[in-house]
């Protein structure tokens, strides 16, 4: 039996299409159509075009926009409450993948800290302050440094740092297709904003809105409503990348708002090693970009529905 799409088919049929699909996804011949360099050329001009559209937005605000957002924001407020800078510090950690300065094959705790380290001015100072509330990370850090390599710094009185203003923007493979960007953050910077994600998460779980338990939840709600048809779902484009420092600026409480500055860089490198300003303000490969994003699109969804007085299910899981 042919079926004009899989949708029609038996769920058995359903489920071996997706599975076939799923399999070849990422595989590419010899032959493709498309070249590395034609993928990573059209991945990069997608950011950019993304940094022209948000830096130049199409409606500016409106009273029903600042409406929105206001409630938004007290939505985010009452999940964020109040800033402990203790708090970030402890859930701080470095990240296992690679990042400027660190490749993956290096990707070890002893590795990280031998080289010389990479991070902003913020990220530097953050870390500076940590290892001054914690000895042991501190002993750690100096040991390992006695040994290590040593390298020109950009700035010498930062001691046995190198400061990073620039990420390098780089491409992994989404689909046969297309890349995905990714940005590798600074040493110190995956430090840094490793924490302050964990601990949004820890808010949101407060609140109750766990994130461990919210696909399982995703994948129920969608398997129910998907014999209702009373419900939809939504996959943003370039979801992450939309967020603009002026909204989140509007969305989230000023402390928060200058807590989070403080862990990005706003700049970023193509493949001719050009330098662009971002107006992007949290990447793939940003520690808080996955739990904070959750955040927003759920303030900014139930902010919508209470407004148009609509009773329903509210739930984001990431940009989903």
């Amino acid at each position: 039996v042919i079926h004009p799409v899989k949708s029609q088919a038996p769920a058995y049929v359903y489920k071996w299409c997706y599975q076939m699909e799923n399999i070849f996804k990422r595989f590419r011949f010899k032959d493709d159509a498309f070249s590395d360099e034609q993928l990573v050329s059209a991945m990069e001009q997608k950011f950019q075009d993304t940094q022209v559209r948000i830096g130049f937005p199409a409606v500016k605000g409106s009273p029903n926009i600042r409406a929105i957002l206001s409630k938004a924001r007290k939505i985010v407020k009452t999940i964020l409450g109040e800033y402990s800078s203790e708090r970030h510090k402890e859930l701080c950690t470095f990240g296992k993948n690679a990042a400027v300065g660190t490749s993956v094959e290096n990707a070890y705790p002893d590795s990280r800290l031998m080289g010389p380290t990479t991070g902003s001015v913020d990220h530097i100072q953050f870390f500076q302050e940590t290892l001054e509330g914690d000895k042991t990370l501190q002993k750690l850090f100096l040991s390992v440094k006695k040994t290590g390599e040593t390298k020109k710094l950009v700035d010498p009185g930062l001691g046995k740092y190198c400061v990073c203003d620039t990420l390098q923007l780089m491409g992994v493979p989404k689909s046969f297709k297309a890349f995905r960007t990714i940005m590798p953050n600074t040493e110190l910077g995956v430090f840094y904003t490793s924490g302050l994600g964990k601990y949004i998460v820890e808010k949101l779980a407060e609140a109750g809105y766990n994130l461990n338990h919210r696909q399982r939840r995703h994948q129920r709600l969608a398997q129910r409503f998907s014999r209702t048809r009373s419900h939809v779902t939504a996959d943003l484009s370039a979801a992450s990348d939309s967020f603009t420092s002026c909204l989140i600026n509007a969305l989230v409480p000023r402390q928060w708002y200058n807590i989070l500055k403080r862990g990005r860089i706003d700049k970023y490198r193509d493949r001719h090693d050009n330098v662009h300003y971002m107006c992007t303000f949290m990447t793939m490969g940003i520690g808080f970009t996955f739990p904070l994003q959750t955040l927003l699109f759920y303030a900014i969804i139930k902010s919508i529905g209470e407004s148009l007085g609509v009773e329903g299910v509210y739930s984001v899981f990431g940009d989903d």
